[in-house]
């Protein structure tokens, strides 16, 4: 007589989730990604960010269960939970603690010409954070009856183009804006521009 030998698949498994940034920053996005391991497919995985969001389907693939993309609200401590099921109802589930940080505040300074007839003017402002601290490689927008420029900031946090006056007699309000990037607070600021006289 021939015994007949079961041999089941190996208990389905997951590693604690990784977040990419790590550490993230208020409002923006980050993905947790965990390994997972055996079980009977098609196996299917949801994240809990730990911020009372609930848990959210993944997609796994290539023994990775990806989450979507998710942005936290307020700084802090959260504990990600990875849930792994596979098709015969089986669950493993693994948890790891991420840091949010808080939105940097920056601040926008006009530092360009105030004057101008009808002609261009040098405009220019200075972004920095919240300590002071310039900020490079950052896009300011500047407007002005209806125009609008944009100037990159330099290693010392400053955004430099020229922007026409138009020559109607009366003073023209310049306006800065800095639409903010990933863990930077959007900022801005304007200046009025007299009509008439030399530049300065």
């Amino acid at each position: 007589m021939i015994a007949e030998v079961v041999i089941s698949p190996p208990a389905v498994t997951t590693t604690a989730p990784t977040m990419n940034p790590e550490p993230s920053a208020v409002g923006v996005p980050t993905v947790a990604s965990a390994s997972t391991a055996g079980g009977v497919g098609p196996i299917t995985c949801s994240i809990d960010h730990g911020d009372g969001s609930g848990a959210l389907a993944g997609t796994v693939a290539g023994g990775t269960c990806t989450g979507p993309g998710h942005s936290y609200a307020a700084a802090g401590k959260y504990f990600v939970k990875a849930t792994v099921r596979d098709a015969g109802g089986a669950i493993a589930q693994a948890s790891s603690a991420h840091t949010v940080t808080p939105t940097v505040k920056t601040t926008l300074q006009y530092t360009g010409q105030t004057q101008g007839a009808g002609d261009s003017v040098a405009a220019s402002a200075v972004l920095t954070a919240g300590n002071g601290e310039p900020l490079p490689r950052r896009t300011v927008t500047f407007g002005l009856a209806g125009q609008t420029v944009q100037a990159v900031t330099d290693e010392l946090g400053r955004a430099a183009t020229t922007i026409t006056v138009p020559n109607h007699g009366r003073s023209q309000t310049i306006e800065v804006t800095y639409a903010g990037t990933a863990g930077y607070a959007p900022s801005s600021t304007s200046a009025v521009i007299n009509w008439g006289g030399p530049k300065r």
